[in-house]
């Protein structure tokens, strides 16, 4: 097969290629904060909507090529500057940053469209957390980008005109033949040799590495102890919880198959019925018992409609939707339908 090299393309282009990757590392960014703000709005509500709202809206095919589209230009413009011998290990970084971008996006579409109604907290969180670290690696490519937009030499800091600056000459032009034949040992060396870049690019800019490895480690432990031990801090029964501007208390729980009258409502589900006192904090309004949820193993129930709220008279008041003054208390009962094969002490509320 007889191919004509490409780097005459690539120097004459040079830069129209860093607006076009410009252009879409923007459009990436934006895409990227929106499915940050999706997985964050699901840990928040506890639900899925793969109806209306499924993760293909933010996940998709076009995407993923704009990914593969990024990457291959983003290695074709390190194997030119290691050619024409310029600062080339600075561009290995957008490499890394899309590469991991892409197997992040193929593993958050591959968890929402294989979801059945259960979620991982602890996985989704990691998942919130990997899309931020993204767009934050993301800011260094963009200047990247707009110092070659600008025609900066990264040598000396003159403009130039992208040809000066790359050299151009006949042998980038020049055809040449592929064979395709897989030589293991070669992948190795390759391998080996940018292990040794790397290594080099490290000892050169030590402090730098090191001072964004420091606040990586802090920002890591400051954000899963407050994962941990504020936001998502675990509390049992009788103990008051802050969420949203209320102070719950859950005082009694129960689980039954059977109303106040003592006639088993339902032989296939059980209901779990939370008495809680409730407080509201700020100003008037409605309290919606349908973003709470309880959960047992992976199985997850939401809060039961109106349907069986005069079941259970005798235990409270149960209202979906419940308008409480501000610094109201109020006594009231939620109700869960959940299925009778479980264990009755394995649910959680979130």
């Amino acid at each position: 097969m007889i191919l004509r090299k490409p780097y005459a393309f690539l120097i004459k282009n040079f830069r129209k290629i860093h607006i076009f990757l410009l252009l879409i590392c923007a459009f990436i960014f934006y895409q990227n904060s929106k499915i940050g703000q999706f997985i964050s709005e699901f840990l928040d509500l506890g639900t899925y909507d793969m109806y209306n709202e499924p993760i293909s809206k933010y996940i998709n095919i076009f995407l993923i090529l704009l990914l593969i589209i990024v990457i291959v230009l983003f290695v074709a413009l390190v194997v030119l500057l290691k050619r024409k011998k310029k600062p080339w290990k600075l561009y290995l970084l957008p490499v890394i940053v899309y590469l991991s971008m892409l197997i992040l996006f193929i593993f958050v579409s591959g968890y929402f469209n294989t979801y059945i109604g259960s979620s991982s907290k602890t996985l989704i969180r990691i998942f919130r957390d990997l899309l931020g670290i993204a767009s934050f690696f993301q800011y260094p490519v963009f200047l990247i980008l707009l110092i070659r937009i600008f025609g900066v030499d990264l040598n000396n800091f003159n403009f130039k005109m992208d040809q000066e600056y790359l050299e151009l000459s006949s042998g980038d032009r020049e055809e040449f033949e592929v064979n395709i034949n897989v030589d293991k040992h070669s992948f190795i060396r390759t391998y080996r040799r940018l292990l040794r870049n790397l290594g080099y690019v490290y000892e050169e800019h030590k402090f730098i590495f090191n001072t964004a490895i420091t606040v990586f480690v802090i920002i890591f432990i400051v954000s899963t102890y407050y994962t941990v031990f504020i936001l998502h801090k675990s509390y049992k029964q009788g103990d008051y919880f802050d969420i949203s501007g209320y102070s719950i208390k859950i005082n009694n729980s129960y689980y039954t198959d059977k109303d106040y009258k003592g006639k088993t409502i339902n032989k296939k589900n059980a209901f779990v019925i939370l008495d809680l006192n409730i407080k509201n904090n700020v100003l008037a309004r409605k309290v919606n018992f349908g973003r709470f949820h309880i959960m047992n193993g992976i199985n997850n129930y939401i809060y039961t409609s109106r349907t069986y709220e005069t079941d259970f008279d005798d235990l409270g008041n149960a209202y979906n939707e419940y308008e409480i003054r501000a610094g109201e208390n109020k006594n009231l009962i939620m109700i869960f339908k959940v299925n009778k094969n479980e264990d009755k002490n394995g649910y959680v509320l979130y």
